[in-house]
């Protein structure tokens, strides 16, 4: 009976830089079961590449290789697996058995793959090694037992699923000269059960023991002899046929456990310094992440996140509108204009009641804070005793300024002032709490206001003495000298801190600079 059939088979690999190769050329073969092929060769000339693609290792070819009918170029993913497990039986010329696993394990291998039962996978590996003459070695480890017996252990392996194809490669190429013989008339005797048994090799020796030898050179088929016929054996062992599935989530774990047992101490060693590395990393983000957060929180902590500061426009020049070099008015208006909005003097800065009904109608915002702010030039100052200090910024309290800003003492409340620690500690030791002297000037005359320290203060970022009151007391200074106080800075209060960025663009759009 027709097992495989190898039609106008071409293998062409891919060069790496550029062009190609023709492995195989045109190679046509039917194989039958109970046949033992010998496919001889030298080395280059092919014989691997046929081998692995009958194998099903390599599905990258031209033409036909037919297993009980179907291509397997045509084979889905599932089949090819299923093929690999139940169809083919590799002997390899090296072994390759595991070697923390005993005799029994090794040649059940295959059988664990395929999610059969332990006791079923047992019994038959233990039937198989008994049939290879290994009875006395079943729970050995490979390294315990002779090249010759190594290769019968592989045997019974290929066997274990009773598959109908045998591809030996080189099988006796690693074994003496008696080895060899003992190993061929078991691989006879494999064929002489029903299977076919294709071998590779490149010695006329082993190929002496085929019934059938086919000859490669150079990717092509050069002969196919038949040189025999073999008697198949009086009786055969039936075996009830194996149910293909993915090997279980038990067997997985069971087949780590067994390999990370047997190589411990490299594992550990891996295991340790994988948990260092992975320790380093985590470290190197958390340090990360924790100065970002800290220089965050830090800064929030000076001015409130939930606080919008509006100004009526912006204490910048503009770039954009700089006057003809040669108006030398316009120059001068303009300068004009720019001190007025750093010093916060002028009636340009100062916001209308028709200005604070606009903003105070922008969503998300719960408050609005009137505010004033001044930048004087030596003409504001602060006194104690005999001891002196300019102030260069004078402004409102507003909910921007926090409680982590205030280093001593608290907020101003009525006829009080916070003052800068810089300048506190100018005046006079442990000065919160005491009655200092307030002079300022208002519209070019200078007036004096008795005032208590309620606490001192410290802006990130700045080194300008700094002095802060209430806007109701500044108002009242300002009407009692005849003036009328109006706000030139605007603060927008909202509960929810993600409405901030919202609310700045709200402002923008209206025409503030915020």
């Amino acid at each position: 009976m027709d097992i495989l059939k190898l039609k106008n088979v071409v293998k062409i690999y891919k060069m790496a830089g550029g062009g190609t190769f023709e492995a195989l050329k045109n190679i046509n073969a039917t194989f039958s079961a109970g046949e033992l092929v010998s496919i001889v060769g030298e080395s280059g000339s092919g014989k691997s590449t046929l081998m692995n693609l009958i194998g099903g290792l390599d599905s990258d070819f031209e033409g036909e290789i037919s297993y009980r009918g179907k291509n397997l170029r045509d084979y889905t993913a599932q089949e090819l697996a299923d093929y690999h497990k139940k169809s083919i039986g590799f002997i390899f010329q090296n072994f390759n058995l595991i070697p923390h696993l005993n005799l029994i394990d090794n040649v059940a291998l295959a059988m664990t793959l395929s999610n059969v039962d332990k006791e079923t996978r047992v019994k038959r590996a233990k039937e198989l090694l008994e049939k290879v003459g290994l009875k006395d070695h079943l729970y050995k480890k490979p390294d315990q037992i002779s090249g010759g017996q190594k290769q019968r252990v592989a045997i019974a392996r290929a066997l274990i699923n009773d598959p109908d194809v045998i591809i030996a490669d080189e099988p006796t190429g690693a074994l003496d000269a008696e080895t060899t013989d003992n190993v061929l008339a078991l691989i006879k005797e494999i064929a002489q059960s029903g299977k076919l048994v294709l071998m590779v090799t490149h010695s006329d020796r082993v190929a002496a023991h085929c019934t059938r030898v086919l000859r490669i050179d150079n990717g092509e088929l050069v002969s196919d002899e038949v040189t025999g016929k073999l008697e198949p054996l009086a009786t055969r062992t039936e075996h009830d046929a194996i149910e293909v599935k993915n090997m279980s989530l038990f067997n997985a774990i069971r087949l780590a456990f067994l390999n990370m047992k047997a190589k411990l101490g490299r594992n550990t060693l891996v295991a340790f310094g994988t948990s260092i590395g992975i320790m380093a990393v985590v470290l190197m983000l958390s340090i990360g992440r924790g100065v970002t957060n800290y220089i965050k929180d830090t800064m929030n902590s000076y001015t409130n996140p939930n606080v919008t500061e509006v100004h009526r426009q912006s204490m910048m020049p503009d770039p954009d509108k700089q006057p003809d070099m040669d108006d030398h008015a316009e120059i001068s208006r303009m300068q004009q204009n720019n001190m007025a909005a750093l010093t916060g003097s002028g009636t340009d800065n100062d916001f209308t009641t028709k200005d604070i009904t606009k903003l105070k109608t922008i969503k998300h915002v719960d408050r609005l804070e009137k505010g004033y702010s001044t930048l004087s030039l030596g003409t504001n100052s602060v006194s104690y005793g005999d001891k002196n200090a300019t102030i260069m910024t004078l402004q409102t309290m507003s909910s921007n300024i926090t409680k982590s800003s205030i280093v001593s003492g608290k907020a101003p409340g009525k006829d009080e002032v916070l003052l800068d620690k810089g300048t506190a500690d100018l005046l006079a030791k442990n000065i919160v709490g005491k009655e200092v002297t307030f002079k300022l000037t208002i519209d070019g005359k200078q007036v004096e206001q008795k005032l208590k320290v309620s606490g001192t203060y410290e802006q990130q970022g700045s080194n300008f003495s700094t002095a802060i009151v209430r806007y109701s007391d500044l108002k009242d200074i300002f009407a009692q000298n005849g003036q009328t106080l109006k706000p030139n800075v605007v603060y927008l209060y909202t509960k929810d801190k993600d409405n901030t960025e919202k609310i700045k663009d709200e402002v923008k759009k209206l025409g503030f600079s915020g």
